[in-house]
């Protein structure tokens, strides 16, 4: 399932050439839909989608299209919603000072817009 899941990261990512039969907006919808019910079964995927978050970090650090980025976004929201402040950690020590700076740009975001805290 997580092969299947970067893969289609990576279509989203790194697709080049005509657009019309999959849009990147609409392969982001659905690939959020499928990381938003990943969700509920975080104790099984949270230590196997590191590789999949490092992959998105180093497309936006290669300045990656800003249609493709808001394509892609809710899910590593998502994505990231399953991982603990421990899965956090590692990530950061797995990246460069650029890839670190990106990604902590890319969490105060999410942490921003993404995480409901109750009143």
């Amino acid at each position: 399932m997580t092969i299947t899941l970067q893969k289609f990261f990576q279509f989203i990512l790194m697709r080049v050439g005509p657009e019309e039969e999959t849009s990147p907006i609409k392969a982001g919808r659905d690939l959020a839909r499928l990381c938003e019910m990943l969700v509920a079964h975080r104790d099984v995927f949270k230590k196997h989608i590191n590789g999949i978050i490092l992959e998105f970090v180093d497309a936006l650090g290669d300045n990656l299209e800003p249609t493709r980025k808001k394509a892609v976004a809710p899910s590593v929201y998502f994505l990231l919603e399953m991982v603990s402040e421990h899965e956090v950690n590692h990530l950061n020590s797995l990246l460069d000072p650029t890839g670190r700076a990106v990604f902590q740009s890319f969490y105060d975001g999410f942490k921003k817009r993404h995480i409901y805290k109750g009143t």
